[in-house]
Formats: structure tokens, sequence, C-alpha cells
């Protein structure tokens, strides 16, 4: 049964189909609340967002006193079973807060003079701007949102520019001109096929394949600046640096080929624009490749040798992206075994995940086990999985060592994690503690694993595969980190946008450890999440790696905006020109 449905079936259950609304059209309360819930659905909001607001008069409201549900504990709690403690928190709020003029000052208060207490954060007093703004236009659709509530009005505008930025950069329409360049190539009969994107208030359609010197030229021109011979120009799709986008190179433009904004040039009118920004940034002063810091040993950062190691971590972050840190001779050791073991595992998983016996999914988008793509083959850990998991016989020995760079990537993660946040919020109380962001295994059933993850992977040989065996991409998690792949190839675009490959140096005991856009987020843009890849290139195929992913919790709320569910959903796996078709990669929290 679908939300909507469930909803509709709840408030013709409580009456509000007989209860009437609005005199003058003689609607009913049943009503205008779908109505409501129909426009925040269309308007791109979250579900739950939308079941608020489809409940958002039950309890009665400062302005509609008609009371369908006694707000009481019992009551409270029935209405959040059926449809979210959040969806009903937030309809709760609506009924208890002075508004719309409370909401549109920033300020709403408690209509009842006796309790004084109620707070709500930064995420739930946008969504209840959301609500009022969806609630008002339902009742009367001409109304002046802009000239009245201002404020209510901007969310309500930045909502919608957000949901046509996600369609524009959605997976591939089915549409005529797409069928024709596949069969016929992209200039037919005189037409230019390209993007249409929008930067400012400036319209461009830029023809593919792209011209990276006219296209930088025009770019550049749009946003009012003149032409830097030697500056690095990229560029983030509008508001998504505010979420941690790191900037990408032009000509990962043309990743929206395939995307909702790209046609003939004689159909543009009617695309989509693709609003983007342009990020300028000067060069290096010394062109060459930029040197490695020392690295930072295991044991300091445990002992608290160093107290400025935090500001050293993020200083490294900013200037090469990444930071090296040396874990010891056992964790070399036990990488090269895992090494030599990873393919034995592999082997065996393949062939059990014929038959649908070894993957292990839950809680979504999140699984153990085994895992390929068109380019790569992997293991997929967690923690708890060495002793639940269902592996291959003979292959004991194998999981074991497995099982210890897991644990040693873990334990280097979070002492990283702890000194970045100790240097980026010097006052405690402010400061987001590690187990407000990290979930821990096992605290919700025998399959709860937690959401960091760590990734033993293979490379194929697939001819296939001509240009990248991991496309160029940012991580979405916390923090990764990578020890000493068994053949270097990793290749990394620094904050100055110079091309480095860390791993070139490094030795069997040591490891990269670089930001994910979770921490780019949670940092207000303080800390990048670097762009890297794997190139295709003589020696690489049977190469083995083992990123660790450290993650945040689903449902840990981040800058008191939103949760990291939402975060992954709306922006690390939505406007990316690396994730919208998402190839090599999994949604995976």
């Amino acid at each position: 049964m679908s939300e909507r449905k469930t909803l509709k079936d709840y408030l013709r259950r409580i009456g509000t189909f007989k209860t009437r609304h609005d005199r003058k059209t003689r609607r009913s309360l049943g009503q205008h609340l779908i109505g409501t819930y129909d426009i925040l659905i269309h308007a791109g909001c979250e579900e739950a967002i939308a079941l608020a607001g489809g409940l958002h008069s039950i309890y009665g409201t400062s302005v509609f006193k008609r009371v369908t549900v006694q707000p009481t504990d019992v009551h409270r709690s029935a209405v959040a079973n059926n449809f979210g403690t959040y969806a009903e928190n937030l309809a709760f709020l609506f009924h208890t807060l002075d508004r719309p003029k409370g909401l549109e000052s920033g300020e709403p208060r408690p209509r009842w003079s006796v309790d004084k207490t109620t707070t709500i954060s930064k995420r739930e007093l946008r969504d209840l701007r959301l609500i009022e703004a969806a609630n008002l236009l339902e009742q009367s659709p001409k109304i002046n949102l802009k000239k009245q509530f201002p404020t209510i009005s901007k969310v309500w505008e930045d909502q919608k520019e957000r949901r046509e930025t996600i369609r524009a950069s959605c997976v591939v329409r089915n549409r005529w001109w797409y069928q024709v360049v596949r069969r016929y190539g992209s200039c037919i009969g005189g037409l230019r096929f390209g993007l249409k994107v929008v930067v400012g208030s400036k319209h461009l359609f830029l023809p593919l394949p792209l011209d990276a010197v006219s296209v930088r030229r025009a770019l550049l021109a749009a946003s009012g600046l003149s032409e830097m011979e030697n500056a690095i120009v990229g560029f983030v799709i509008k508001g998504e640096a505010n979420y941690g986008m790191p900037p990408a190179r032009i000509n990962m433009l043309s990743r929206f080929s395939n995307s909702a904004c790209a046609g003939f040039e004689l159909e543009q009118r009617w695309l989509p624009a693709l609003p983007i920004e342009i990020v300028v940034k000067e060069p290096p002063v010394i062109e060459c490749e930029l040197p490695q810091n020392e690295p930072i040993k295991m044991a300091s950062l445990v002992n608290d040798d160093d107290e400025n190691a935090g500001q050293r971590i993020l200083e490294a972050f900013s200037e090469q992206g990444f930071v090296v840190v040396d874990v010891g001779e056992a964790f070399a050791e036990a990488v090269n075994k895992t090494f030599a073991g990873t393919g034995a595992i592999l082997e065996g998983l393949r062939g059990e995940e014929m038959k649908g016996k070894r993957r292990l999914n839950f809680d979504g988008g999140r699984y153990c086990g085994y895992g390929c793509d068109i380019a790569r083959e992997w293991v997929q850990m967690r923690s708890g999985i060495a002793e639940k998991f269902p592996w291959p016989s003979g292959t004991e020995a194998h999981v074991a060592s497995l099982k210890t760079v897991h644990d040693e990537c873990n334990r280097v993660a979070r002492e990283i994690l702890s000194k970045i946040l100790k240097a980026l919020w010097v006052d405690e109380a402010s400061r987001p503690s590690i187990e407000s962001l990290l979930d821990a295994p096992g605290e919700k059933g025998e399959d709860d694993f937690g959401a960091s993850v760590q990734r033993f992977i293979r490379l194929k040989d697939n001819a296939m595969v001509t240009y990248y065996k991991s496309i160029p991409h940012a991580d979405m998690g916390i923090l990764t980190v990578a020890p000493r792949a068994s053949s270097p190839a990793l290749e990394l675009l620094t904050p100055m946008g110079c091309t480095s490959r860390p791993e070139e140096n490094l030795k069997d005991s040591e490891c990269v450890v670089f930001a994910g856009e979770t921490l780019a987020f949670l940092s207000r843009g303080k800390v990048q999440a670097p762009i890297h890849w794997v190139p295709v290139s003589n020696g690489v195929e049977g190469r083995c790696s083992a990123p660790f992913f450290l993650r945040s919790s689903p449902n840990a709320v981040l800058n008191e905006e939103m949760t990291t569910r939402e975060f992954c959903e709306q922006h690390a796996v939505g406007p990316r020109p690396w994730r919208y078709k998402k190839l090599g990669t999994r949604t995976d929290w």
C-alpha cells in the first residue's frame, strides 16, 4: 500500500472528510490535508515531510481550532507508529507553535504560556516552513507568498530548485533524440547535440563532445570573470558546495550527456537547464608534484603525543588532500596476507553468489559479502562479519587476516576523526561526539553490522574497460583509510587542482587517509572530499586494494539539519557528476 493511500485511509477513518475546512468552497479538511501532501511530494520533499503536511491539522492549529485527534501520549504514539516519529513530531509542532508569523521570523513560540520549553532544530524549522508554504498554497494557489512571507517563500523556492537540479541530473529519459544519437552520432542534419546549463542568470548551450578551451571561456564569461591563463577552473552543482561537493573539472560536465539537460540545439528551449557554479583556483607557485607530508605514527595518535595533531591533519587535507599514517609492521604483514588470500575468498564467494548464498542484505542499501561491477570484484566486510558470515570452507586463515586489517583501519579512522573534531570544534560543548555520529554493531539485531565498511577489491581483466578501473568519484563517508595496494595506481585530485599519486612512495606499514563528503558537509566546507580514481594502465589487472570507509550512522543528525540517510539520498547520491549514473558504485550507507 502506498503512503498516500495509507494517509488517505487514516484521514477518512478519523473523520476529516466529514469536517468542513473552508466555508466558501465547502471543501473538507481531508481534501485540504491530502492536497498539502501532494504539493509537498510534487516539490520533491522527503516522504516524512509530506506525511507531516498531510497530518498538520489533525491536532488543531493556531488558526484552525478544530481538534480531530486529541494530542495525548497514547494517540501521538499511535500516529507515530503509522507514519513515523519524525512526521508525527512535525505535525505536533505545527499544532503547538504560533504560526505562520513565528515560522517566518525564525522564532516560533508555543501558544500556551505554561509550555515555554519547546525548542526546534534548524532542520525542523526548515521542514515546518515547507509545510507552511504548502499549506498556504493549497488553500490559496494565487497567494503572493514572496510578498507576505519572504523567508518561507525563499525556503520553498530553494526546495523546488533542488528538485529541478536532481531531475536534471537523473538517469537518461527515453526520448527520440537519444535513440538517434546512439545510432548515428551526435551531429546529424546540421543539428548540434549538447548540454543546457545556467551560470548565474545566463543560459548556455555547450556542444558535445566538449571543447575544453571554448567551454572554459564561455563559463568564465557567463560568471563575469576574465580569462585567466593558468587558473584552474572547475564547477559544482548550484548550492551543493554547501553540502560538501568538491569542485569537479570542466570535462566532467560530459557525464551529463545522457541526462535530462542534454539534447539537440533545436529543442534547447524545452530542455531543463543544469544550474552550476564556477570555481576558480590559482595554480600552485611551483608546478610539480606536491611533496608528501611526514607520516603520522599511529602510536602518537593513540597516546595523544601531539597536541596539534588535528590541526596538522587539517592542513595536510587542505594542501595535498590526504595524510599518511604509519600503523606498524604487524599491520604490513596482515595486509600482505590479506592480498594473498583475497583471490581465494573471492573465487569461493563468486561460485556461491550465483546460488544466492553469499550476500547478506539489511537496512535497505547496506550489505555484507560478495559484490562486483564491470571492472572489479570485492568482499564487503563490517564489524562482526568474520564471526557471523558463512564463509567458503578452507578460508578461515584468510578471513582472520581480513579481520585484522579491518579492525586496524577502523582504529586509525576513529583516532583521526577524534583529532579532527577537536580541531574543528574548540568548544567541547558544541562538538559532535564520535558516539553521536557512528553506530555500534549488533544493537538492532544479529545482522546489524554498523554503517562503516571495508572492501577488499581485486581488479578484473576486462577489455571493455578502456579508461578507468575505478571512475573519478569522491567517497560519501566520513573518512577513507586505504592501505598500500598491491600495485600503486590510485590518483587523487588535490584541493589545488593538481593530480597526485599518494600510493607511489607508500610503505607496506603505511596507509593513506582522506575525507569523504559526509565530513565535508559536517565541517561546512573546511574539509574537502578529494576526487580520486584508478586509471587503466599497464599492470593494474589483478591489483588488490582494501579501502576502509568510516561512515556515519544513517540516523545521525548532521549540523542539526538532516540525517546521514537524507544527506546521502538528496546530495551524495543525488546531483553529483560522478554519481548520477551510479556506474561502479553502490548506494551503500
